[in-house]
This record gives structure tokens, C-alpha cells and sequence, in this order.
């Protein structure tokens, strides 16, 4: 039996086209966010920040994910799983501002937890628009 296969290249979209009687896969060239991506779902979290320090070259930045957005992804994920005393030593990569931070201290409160952010909540006089911890 034979499966007649055919690629096709779009130019305008930079993609490929596979062809073949039941099938149409498109194929696309991954993006630095597409890798990104495939680290967080694998919770490969610690990767995913290295990916921000050393990039494999200069002209592969990501655009739809930060930094922050990964630590955000990592600590929802160890909060989630219940490593709380970790999660928090995270939150200064993450949380930036007195409302944010009140908003942790309470999901603590709550969770009748408070003892393990005891070490970790920082101190802040707010200045304006700015904080000193």
C-alpha cells in the first residue's frame, strides 16, 4: 500500500504544510516563548529563569512571557502542591507592591499558615508610589 505524502512552504506565514490523504499538519518554526512554555509545563521553572539570563543568542528574547510572569507560574505551582515554605521565598521576584504582598500575608492568614511567611514578609514604608523594604 502506498501513502502519497506532499510539503508545501507558505512563504507569508513562514510555516510548512504536510499533506497527505487524511491528514494537514501545519509546522511552524518554535519561538523563545514556545520554549518558555514547554519548560513551565514541565515545571522546569528553574530553567525557565536561567532562559531569561543566558539566552541562546541575542536576537532570542521572549515577548510573551518575564521573568516576573515565570515566578508568578512557579509559585502558584509550589503553592499549589503545598510547598508554601518555599513559594515564599520567592514572592520578592514576584509581588512588588504593599497591596500585593497584604494580599499574600491574608491567602496566609487564611490558610492558617502565617508561622512560614513570619521570616519572609518585608518590612515597607511607602513613599509615594514606591516602596522601601
Amino acid at each position: 500500500e502506498f501513502f502519497f505524502y506532499l510539503l508545501e512552504y507558505l512563504p507569508g506565514e513562514h510555516s510548512y504544510f504536510i499533506l497527505s490523504p487524511f491528514d494537514i499538519v501545519k509546522a511552524e518554526r518554535r519561538d523563545y516563548d514556545d520554549h518558555i512554555d514547554y519548560l513551565i509545563e514541565r515545571q522546569l521553572f528553574d530553567e525557565a529563569i536561567q532562559a531569561f539570563v543566558k539566552p541562546p543568542s541575542p536576537t532570542d528574547r521572549p515577548h510573551r512571557h518575564t521573568q516576573q510572569s515565570v515566578y508568578q507560574a512557579y509559585v502558584k505551582y509550589l503553592m499549589d502542591k503545598g510547598d508554601t515554605r518555599k513559594a515564599v521565598t520567592l514572592f520578592s521576584h514576584v509581588y512588588t507592591t504593599a497591596e500585593q504582598w497584604e494580599e499574600q500575608i491574608q491567602r496566609f492568614i487564611q490558610l492558617n499558615q502565617l508561622e512560614v511567611n513570619e521570616y519572609f514578609v518585608c518590612l515597607f514604608v511607602r513613599k509615594g508610589n514606591r516602596l522601601r523594604f
